[in-house]
C-alpha cells in the first residue's frame, strides 16, 4: 500500500506542478502560487512516505524485532502455482541462473 501511495502522490504532484507552470505562462500568478503550494504539500507527503518505506526496509534488513505495516495488495493479483525459482528450475541444474563456483 505504501508503494502504491508513493507512486500515486508522485503522479499527482507532477500534474499539479505542471498546472502551476502553465498558470505562470498565462500570467495567472495567484493561482500559480496556490498550485505550487499544493504541489509542495503533495510532494512533502511523498517524501514522508519515502522515508517511512526506507525505515521499514532498513529495519527488515537489520533483522530488527519491530515490524512496521506497509499494506498488502497481493490479493488483487492471481496467485501463481509455483515459486519463480521452481518455474525456471534454478538450483536443480535444469537451466535458469547458475552460480559460478
Amino acid at each position: 500500500m505504501i508503494f502504491a501511495a508513493i507512486f500515486f502522490f508522485a503522479f499527482l504532484s507532477s500534474f499539479i506542478f505542471s498546472g502551476a507552470y502553465w498558470k505562470v505562462s498565462t500570467g495567472d500568478y495567484d493561482m500559480a502560487m496556490k498550485l505550487q503550494k499544493t504541489g509542495g504539500a503533495t510532494f512533502f507527503i511523498l517524501a514522508i512516505l519515502g522515508w517511512y518505506i526506507t525505515v521499514v526496509m532498513m529495519a527488515a534488513e537489520m533483522r530488527m524485532t519491530i515490524s512496521l505495516p506497509v499494506g498488502d495488495l497481493s490479493h488483487l493479483w492471481p496467485m501463481h502455482p509455483g515459486d519463480l525459482a521452481d518455474m525456471y528450475g534454478a538450483g536443480r541444474g535444469e537451466g535458469g541462473l547458475r552460480l559460478l563456483t
